[in-house]
């Protein structure tokens, strides 16, 4: 059995495990459902709740197919942090290009959405379609 005493080949691999980690850590939590979302559904409308920080209106782009959402943009780093002389020591923030497909829990009037953009809360509102709702029956005597 052979045992290394030169320290540097231990703390090279030390070294490629943490920026192995890092980069699967950034990649499973920041990527993984972006934006995060809340459906919240009422009697006559779905609303979602998307949250995106720092993201501008010009930069989103919501689209209605069928039953599926989606919810796609870009996150700018507004840190400048490729500026000279910069090292970043830590990066949990995505920066980046996003899409999200969302799908609807019921039939919604596309044509009647609205969406709104307020302190970093995407709100959309989607109509359920009037074919969803319930229809009461009469009886007859």
């Amino acid at each position: 059995m052979r045992f290394y005493t030169d320290l540097s080949l231990f703390d090279e691999l030390n070294k490629l495990h943490r920026e192995v980690a890092r980069v699967f850590d950034e990649v499973s939590t920041s990527r993984g459902h972006l934006p995060s979302v809340n459906i919240a559904v009422g009697q006559d409308e779905l609303r979602i709740t998307a949250i995106l920080p720092g993201v501008l209106k010009e930069d989103l782009d919501i689209q209605i197919t069928g039953d599926l959402l989606q919810i796609s943009g870009e996150i700018k780093d507004s840190e400048n942090a490729a500026k000279e002389g910069v090292t970043i020591h830590r990066k949990e923030r995505y920066t980046g290009k996003f899409s999200r497909g969302i799908d609807l829990p019921c039939t919604v009037d596309a044509d009647k959405a609205k969406a709104d953009l307020k302190n970093g809360i995407l709100t959309i509102l989607l109509p359920i379609a009037e074919s969803e709702k319930p229809k009461r029956i009469g009886i007859s005597s």
